[in-house]
């Protein structure tokens, strides 16, 4: 499953943990750090840049077993935060995937056209199948 801690990717994850569920499977979070602005540059200490990345990625994975802990609060899950651009990243992690599981922002056609669509991309180049969850889809866990 794919998080970036946006609005629609709540029900995605919810989904991701039911289909863990009925599956018998355990879910695999990734999450993409995209360069922040303070990164873009080195810093003139290199020590400096590296405790940025350590601090967002710990409160990345925070934030993600926050919001797993919301769903069921004993699921044993793999968290997965990486850096770098975000398709490239989850394209990557799809080969070790059965199944991604993302949010559709549902922005609308006009802001897929002037920035793109990641799902729309993530399903044209992964290496496994690609569910979408519609924005604003109610999911419950456990049967």
């Amino acid at each position: 499953m794919a998080w970036d801690r946006s609005h629609d990717a709540g029900p995605a994850l919810a989904a991701a943990v039911r289909v863990a569920e009925l599956a018998g499977g355990r879910v695999h979070v990734v999450h993409v750090l995209e360069p922040a602005a303070a990164m873009v540059l080195p810093p003139a200490n290199p020590k400096i840049g590296n405790e940025l990345r350590k601090s967002r990625h710990a409160d990345a994975e925070h934030d993600i077993r926050a919001a797993l802990a919301a769903i069921d609060p004993d699921l044993d899950a793999v968290i997965d935060v990486r850096d770098g651009a975000r398709e490239d990243q989850i394209v990557a992690a799809t080969e070790k995937l059965d199944v991604l599981i993302v949010g559709s922002s549902g922005k609308g056609a006009l802001h897929r056209v002037t920035s793109g669509s990641v799902s729309a991309h993530l399903a044209h180049h992964n290496h496994c199948p690609v569910v979408v969850v519609p924005r604003g889809i109610a999911v419950e866990s456990r049967a």
